[in-house]
Formats: structure tokens, sequence, C-alpha cells
């Protein structure tokens, strides 16, 4: 299913965004986004900042993607949001 690996991603990487575009929580059009996200879930973020709020930033897709890293011993939790909903404006 993915077609792209580099040799410096981890097998762990690979599989859980493997899991992300089998099970939907990604489209399969959007690998990258899926890797982005195991990237900064095996690397336990707390935080993926992102200005795609179509695949990655929503409460859909993190509604969709949380039961994957659950079942797979993933219990860090990562919030997906956009740089609007961390910039500090002095209020």
């Amino acid at each position: 299913m993915i077609r792209f690996v580099t040799e410096k991603m981890s097998p762990e990487i690979v599989r859980l965004a493997d899991l992300y575009l089998r099970h939907g929580a990604i489209p399969l059009k959007s690998q990258a986004d899926a890797f982005h996200l195991a990237i900064a879930v095996v690397n336990q973020m707390d935080i993926l900042l992102t200005w795609n709020d179509k695949h990655l930033a929503n409460v859909n897709r993190k509604h969709q993607v949380t039961p994957i890293n659950l079942a797979n011993n993933s219990l860090h939790p990562l919030d997906m949001v956009t740089p609007l909903e961390v910039i500090n404006d002095g209020l």
C-alpha cells in the first residue's frame, strides 16, 4: 500500500502510517500525511502543528486516529492543531 519508504524510516513508523491508510483514518492519496502523523506519534510529540486541517488538524481525524494509536500501544496523547490554535496574542 505504501509507495515510498526511505531506508531511514523506522519499521514502526512505516507500519503505523500503513495502518492509518488501511483503516481509512488518512486517505490513500495522502501518504505523506500518514507519515507525518506516524512520525509525530512514534516520537511521542505532544502537538502536531500543521496548516493541514483537511487530513490532520481536525477533531474528526483525531477520533479516527486515536483508536488506531491505542490499539498499537501508542498511548502518548497527541493534539493535532493549526498554528492559529496555539498563537499567544497576549490576551
